[in-house]
């Protein structure tokens, strides 16, 4: 068998001598680097490198400069929802590949889009701290999506440097603090997609009638990482519900948070999504700047620059 030599730090040192003898040490090692260096030749695919080399559209940037966001990524628009939601999904699985990097942080909110680009993330060794953005502890009706699912599997991607941090009934109010410590690069992640709201939503299963029926009166229609909107625009959140906010664990921002966050240079606010249902949703996030990277279809980015045009007209 070839043998290579392979320096390791003293205190790792220090903590191999208590499993000689029961544990195959060269197999974990041969283990740790066959799963690294793979993960280093995925990220150098010819799609991977053809997205770091492609200048952006004149549609994305366009859609950047609108609404006033770092990054815009605008892909094809299948007809059929499912494989909507797949494209979207290898977009910002794509995205996130680029840029997740050690001490990073990364937030994430529920549902079947989310779901879709974590299912296309490719396996890594990095140091980051996962939080899951959502409410509730699970979701009995689609547990794959649910919010503490996908950070288990991103933990379990990312290991063994990740840690996790669940919806829990001990969860904080917020995943980070109000104001996170500046730096140098691009380090704090959020992602989320978006939706439409109803009494038969999905979400309105998950959070009950009592709840639901206070978010319809609000004239809640749609929601952006748990940030409701009206048809109109208003913003609605949890903590406009009174006590009965108190009623659900919870991991959330708020939107005077978010849009702090997407202001920032070090933060990315992720939104991925497209379709018509999801239009209007899509829209009152950019224009509240509750994000600041939008990765959608040709069909949404058109309909986004028609609405623009229609109100200055």
């Amino acid at each position: 068998m070839a043998r290579l030599n392979i320096s390791i730090p003293h205190d790792l040192y220090e903590a191999t001598k208590r499993w000689r003898g029961t544990r195959n040490l060269s197999q974990i090692c041969a283990t740790a680097l066959q799963r690294e260096l793979s993960a280093a030749d995925t990220s150098r695919t010819s799609l991977g490198l053809r997205s770091l080399l492609q200048p952006k559209s004149e549609e994305e940037q366009l859609l950047a400069r609108t609404f006033r966001l770092v990054d815009a990524c605008v892909v094809d628009s299948p007809r059929d929802v499912e494989e909507l939601r797949s494209t979207l999904g290898k977009a910002g699985a794509e995205y996130l590949n680029r840029w997740l990097c050690d001490d990073a942080r990364l937030a994430i909110a529920g549902g079947r889009q989310t779901w879709e680009v974590v299912r296309h993330l490719a396996p890594r060794s990095i140091q980051v701290a996962i939080s899951s953005l959502g409410v509730a502890q699970n979701d009995p009706h689609v547990l794959h999506v649910h919010p503490n699912t996908l950070t288990t599997i991103l933990w379990l991607l990312y290991s063994p440097s990740a840690s996790a941090q669940l919806v829990t009934a001990e969860s904080p109010d917020s995943p980070w603090p109000d104001d996170p410590p500046v730096a140098a690069r691009p380090t704090y992640f959020v992602l989320s997609s978006c939706s439409s709201f109803s009494s038969t939503s999905p979400f309105a299963t998950l959070i009950g009638k009592d709840m639901t029926d206070m978010l319809l009166v609000r004239g809640a229609s749609g929601d952006f990482a748990y940030i409701f909107f009206s048809p109109q625009g208003e913003v609605i959140e949890f903590s406009d519900l009174g006590r009965s906010r108190s009623t659900l664990n919870r991991s959330l921002f708020s939107a005077s948070m978010l849009r702090r966050l997407a202001a920032r240079s070090d933060t990315r606010v992720i939104l991925v999504a497209g379709g018509r249902d999801k239009l209007m949703t899509i829209r009152h996030a950019v224009q509240h700047h509750l994000c600041n990277v939008l990765i959608t279809d040709h069909g949404s980015a058109d309909e986004l620059f028609g609405a623009v045009n229609q109100e200055e007209s």
